[in-house]
């Protein structure tokens, strides 16, 4: 490389391998020193228009993997074959990949596994092979060690939970083993039995109201982008409202991402030292798939006068298991601490929620009538907007496709 005219060399960018020529008249000349390619001129020292500037550079050689068409794209080469054999089919629930993507393979390579909700032992039944797809017949085989008087006969049709002897299941294991809906109607039809035995019928709905609180609390298991902690007990409401809140922020961080689409963007993109997209350049799909696969969080778009940040990346949802517990426990669980305070341990309750900070929304019935209120409860009743804290960027997600609509 050598010089266009006569001035002073300065180096402006070592780390992206930029240097200047400033002219005696304010010209400035870039250049971009090749790859391989030293620098022969120390910065600061005057040159001549036809001096040489570097040394020769070292060529780039690209080795195809196989035979076919080159194609050139910004940032990729790809060769292309027609004619090469190729698989392609869709990934579902219960199929798992077990080879990352741009590893190499060879014919006969396991390349995705089946995943079976079992604990036992699987049997396949049958295969069946139809234009490269394969169809798979199997049924969930278990084993279970018979030490009683057993009520179920062979060749009976029996349903995950139901007993095969006789005696008593503990409900936490009929919870792991069978989920809520088999232990609610265990426990519904086991204290009936009691009360029926000694000559008293009670309607269902006074059982359930009970059996749903002792059922009605969950397990953290992985706490996500949520704020709840590994292990927390928290109830079913607000677990399932941190879902549905995690839920709607995705919704709208995928809709302004769709309406920044033609934006220009506000500040460089940079992953890993790694430039993405400059400033000014224009968002496309493929700028911000780029950026998401680094690992960047937001970008900043510009859109008219102001600033939009705009969020790469979604937010993992919680996940947890059901907890069944006991009835002191559960009434000591509620989301308000008034009716906690009010059944038991009515110190330690007032203490925790007093250093918590915790406020009672008065949302059940029994805070309100301790308190003397009316009840919410009836066809007027509205609840609260459980989404408040994301009005702000609701609206302004809305105003944006407002105007770019």
């Amino acid at each position: 490389m050598v010089s266009d005219i006569d001035g002073v060399l300065s180096l402006v960018d070592e780390k992206e391998r930029v240097f200047q020529v400033e002219g005696r008249d304010g010209t400035i000349h870039k250049y971009n020193i090749p790859y391989g390619a030293r620098m022969m001129v120390k910065p600061g020292t005057k040159v001549k228009e036809g001096d040489r500037l570097t040394s020769r550079s070292t060529p780039i050689f690209i080795a195809a993997a196989g035979e076919g068409e080159v194609i050139l794209l910004p940032g990729y080469i790809i060769v292309y074959n027609p004619a090469g054999r190729a698989v392609r089919f869709p990934l579902t629930s219960d199929i798992s990949p077990t080879k990352r993507g741009g590893e190499k393979v060879r014919e006969g390579t396991l390349l995705v596994g089946l995943e079976v909700p079992h604990k036992g032992s699987v049997v396949v039944d049958g295969l069946e092979k139809n234009n490269g797809v394969t169809t798979i017949e199997l049924r969930q085989k278990s084993v279970v060690e018979v030490d009683q008087f057993r009520i179920a006969r062979v060749g009976d049709k029996v349903r995950e939970g139901d007993l095969l002897t006789k005696g008593a299941v503990s409900p936490h294991t009929l919870l792991e083993t069978a989920g809520v809906s088999r232990v609610r109607d265990y426990l519904l039809t086991e204290i009936h039995k009691v009360y029926k035995g000694q000559g008293v019928d009670i309607n269902d709905k006074h059982l359930e109201i009970i059996i749903r609180q002792i059922l009605n609390n969950v397990r953290i298991i992985d706490h996500g982008d949520s704020d709840f902690v590994v292990n927390d007990l928290v109830t079913l409401e607000e677990f399932n409202n941190q879902v549905r809140e995690s839920y709607a922020w995705n919704s709208r961080a995928e809709q302004l991402r769709r309406a920044v689409i033609g934006e220009e963007i506000a500040a460089d993109v940079v992953a890993g030292g790694r430039l993405i997209a400059k400033s000014g350049d224009e968002v496309t799909d493929t700028v911000l798939r780029q950026a998401r696969d680094a690992g960047v969080g937001s970008i900043q778009v510009k859109h008219g006068a102001e600033l939009v940040e705009v969020p790469l990346i979604d937010k993992r949802l919680p996940t947890g298991e059901r907890e069944l517990l006991r009835i002191s426990k559960a009434a000591l669980q509620t989301k308000g601490w008034l009716s906690a305070a009010s059944f038991q341990r009515t110190t330690r309750v007032l203490s925790e929620a007093a250093l918590r900070g915790a406020v009672d929304e008065l949302y059940g019935l029994k805070p309100n009538i301790i308190i003397g209120k009316r009840i919410p409860t009836g066809t007027g009743f509205r609840p609260p907007d459980l989404e408040e804290n994301a009005e702000k960027t609701e609206e302004k997600t809305g105003r944006l496709l407002t105007e770019r609509g």
